[in-house]
């Protein structure tokens, strides 16, 4: 009967999660044991529930809770990153084990994994959040280049009557410079509505991200940065846009490069590519040692306009957000602030058509 017990509890699709009242975990069924990232249940009995999901903010323990407030849950979220170090979505709903006097025993809680669903979610969101910013940025973006013509002319004018008086041919080189960089940007605006437009064709991305690097060895010498670079055995054809996804990994190695602000040695840039059989998916991984981003500005970095670079506009990193979602794909970002940085892009094998 036990055994019966135990193929039918390994049989759910959802975690299932027994603690006692200290909050011990005393049984975890098999797909549990997979969502939280443990080869078996070794790892996990004996552990008190907080260990494996502790509290932190608003972010509850469950188990936890139930057990205080002696109070079934019907649906909580909860965040937490497993033991493979994955940051994963639960939904968790819990039951109250009680003797025949009521009294709380412990807590049976079902976990479902939401990861998939709120990456969908946020994708989505995103989709939606950038249609929105294209419009108001192609406003902007008119409404910048309209005057700026006027005065350009204007400006060109004046240094034609006085080019003899080098003084104001000083100056007026100066305002032509910064009108140039308005425009710089105005453009790279305008670039950034219009969503791209993907031609797909069959290509190699190992060969893509190798010919990428190649145009920036010679930098990465000058400044002392060793790039090594890693692919996989026998990864497939992408279907996909060889002259977008080419930006983003040019735009993303660019970064790396220049990730080393008043660090003299020991400068490392890594870029890998493997493939997924299982879920059809290609990651391509560019990971430096440089200075790292701070946890405030990591959560503005894909945020049109944001930018801690002199002279820079702020669309690199948006750009090729909007680049790879157009791919169906995600890209994220891990950082420690003195130890380095690296981006992750995802991209599904989709089989674009024409």
């Amino acid at each position: 009967m036990d055994s019966l017990y135990q193929t039918i509890i390994n049989s759910l699709s959802s975690g299932m999660v027994t603690v006692n009242e200290k909050g011990t975990i005393i049984s975890a069924n098999n797909p549990a044991m997979v969502i939280l990232g443990f080869e078996n249940e070794d790892g996990l009995l004996g552990k008190n529930i907080e260990e494996i999901m502790p509290n932190n903010g608003q972010n509850i323990n469950p188990f936890i809770e139930s057990i205080k407030n002696k109070k079934a849950l019907k649906r909580r979220e909860y965040v937490l990153k497993n033991k493979k170090g994955e940051k994963i979505y639960l939904g968790i709903t819990t039951s109250l084990i009680e003797d025949e006097n009521y009294n709380v025993k412990g807590v049976v809680g079902l976990m479902t994994d939401l990861t998939k669903v709120k990456t969908m979610q946020d994708k989505l969101k995103q989709k939606e959040n950038l249609a929105i910013l294209g419009e108001m940025t192609a406003v902007m973006a008119h409404e910048i280049k309209n005057p700026l013509t006027g005065i350009k002319f204007g400006i060109e004018y004046l240094k034609s009557i006085l080019k003899d008086n080098n003084d104001a041919i000083e100056s007026i080189e100066l305002i032509l410079k910064e009108i140039n960089q308005l425009e710089r940007i105005a453009k790279d605006m305008t670039n950034f509505t219009r969503m791209p437009q993907i031609n797909p064709e069959k290509f190699n991305l190992v060969d893509l991200i190798e010919e990428k690097i190649k145009i920036h060895l010679p930098a990465a010498k000058a400044k002392g940065i060793d790039v090594k670079y890693e692919a996989s055995e026998n990864i497939p054809q992408y279907n996909g846009d060889p002259y977008l996804l080419g930006e983003v990994f040019n735009n993303l190695i660019i970064n790396s490069l220049e990730a080393f602000d008043g660090k003299e040695d020991g400068k490392k840039v890594s870029i890998s590519i493997s493939y997924d059989d299982e879920s059809s998916v290609f990651t391509v991984k560019v990971k430096d040692n440089g200075m790292g981003i701070s946890e405030e500005n990591q959560k503005k970095i894909f945020i049109p306009f944001f930018t801690t670079k002199r002279g820079g506009t702020g669309l690199g990193l948006p750009t090729v957000q909007r680049i790879v979602i157009a791919h169906n794909g995600s890209i994220k970002l891990n950082s420690v602030v003195g130890e380095g940085t690296e981006f992750i892009v995802e991209l599904p094998q989709i089989g674009f058509k024409r």
